[in-house]
């Protein structure tokens, strides 16, 4: 099969979920399959360049222009150029997220992670919205030949925001590196010294955006503290200023910024910590509670339907915007009242590999291509 993909996704922020999810299921569909043509096409000054791995294969990529935003601008006001015009004939078109597309007269797949900003456009800003509204995810869905969906609650809400109709769309879990599944006491302990970190930590891993609700962590954080709780709270993933501001008004000494993380050292990052916190108001997927319950960790998350789709009961959970809940919750994870079994946790997360998402993921391209 030739199959063309639009990796402009990989241009993203290091570390944001969809970039990752980007990188990971391109590097396993083309290790499963090196036998089919991949023609990559990808934009910015900085072109991507390909995992060791695939050299040698049948890989070829095609740089179009150094700006992506001129490419997407040109998109938002003229419908052109289509991608499949800047590539060699290819059978089917995957884009790993919704974005300026325009596919042509190929067959498109593309991967839905999340409808949050439909859902709750006022946790948005005006540009984020706007870019929303430009690239019309309705009318790009509509034209797609079949639509991939992180979670069995996204495809739930693009049958209720959208009208998309199931047999459009495929649920494909997203997978959990290898990495956190076999990091060793070495690697933690190589992290700890490397960042500095406390004897005992709580540890955030993300952006700040509002669905995070990070304000709800450091108060319920501070009411714990004022219960006993021993460990700090490192929070990784982001340096924006509203991060630094909600810290300083804290004024909690206990709470430490780490900002972004190479990928190589999130998993004795998640290995130390006491245990990892989500409690996001809403979630396509969620990596880092999956990732911190690879290494052994445990994982504290809000009581939202992806969630329990994704850990069963092999994570704790809170209700939504209730500090004090969680601050007991923390509380009673020192206290080793609430540990998790390891048992439990392997169990929900057998299946999540990236060997089985590319191999669920090649079966939606094939059935589009046809």
């Amino acid at each position: 099969m030739r199959i063309g993909v639009d990796i402009r996704t990989l241009l993203s922020p290091t570390g944001r979920g969809v970039s990752h999810y980007a990188h990971a299921i391109l590097a396993e569909l083309i290790r499963q399959h090196p036998r089919d043509e991949w023609h990559l096409l990808q934009t910015g000054r900085h072109p991507y360049r390909p995992a060791a791995e695939h050299q040698g294969r049948r890989v070829h990529h095609h740089h179009f222009g150094r700006s992506n935003k001129l490419l997407n601008a040109r998109l938002a006001l003229t419908g052109r150029p289509a991608l499949d015009s800047l590539l060699p004939p290819v059978d089917v078109l995957f884009a790993p997220n919704l974005g300026f597309i325009n596919p042509g007269r190929t067959p498109l797949v593309v991967t839905v992670h999340d409808l949050s900003y439909e859902l709750f456009p006022e946790l948005y800003r005006v540009k984020e919205r706007l870019w929303h509204r430009m690239v019309n995810p309705r009318r790009l869905l509509d034209r797609a030949a079949r639509i991939i969906a992180v979670s069995g609650q996204t495809k739930d809400e693009l049958g209720t925001v959208y009208g998309i109709p199931d047999e459009k769309v495929s649920v494909v879990h997203s997978g959990i590196d290898a990495a956190y599944r076999s990091v060793t006491a070495r690697d933690g302990a190589a992290v700890r010294r490397k960042y500095q970190l406390p004897e005992r930590y709580l540890l955030f891993v993300g952006a700040h955006d509002p669905r995070k609700r990070l304000p709800v962590l450091v108060e319920a954080f501070a009411l714990a503290r004022r219960r006993g709780l021993q460990a700090d709270l490192v929070l990784a993933g982001s340096t924006s200023p509203a991060l630094h501001r909600l810290v300083r008004e804290s004024d909690n000494p206990a709470i430490r910024v780490l900002g972004y993380l190479p990928e190589a050292d999130k998993p004795g990052l998640y290995a130390e910590a006491e245990a990892c916190v989500l409690v996001s108001s809403h979630e396509g997927f969620g990596f880092p509670p999956l990732e911190a319950l690879a290494t052994g960790t445990p994982a504290i998350v809000s009581d939202l339907p992806v969630f329990k789709e994704t850990m069963g009961d092999a994570a704790l959970t809170v209700p939504l915007d209730n500090p004090a809940a969680l601050a007991q919750k923390l509380v009673d994870l020192e206290a080793g009242r609430a540990r998790l079994a390891k048992a439990a946790a392997q169990r929900a997360l057998r299946r999540l590999t990236w060997a089985n998402a590319a191999r669920q993921t090649y079966d939606v391209l094939k059935h589009a291509a046809r």
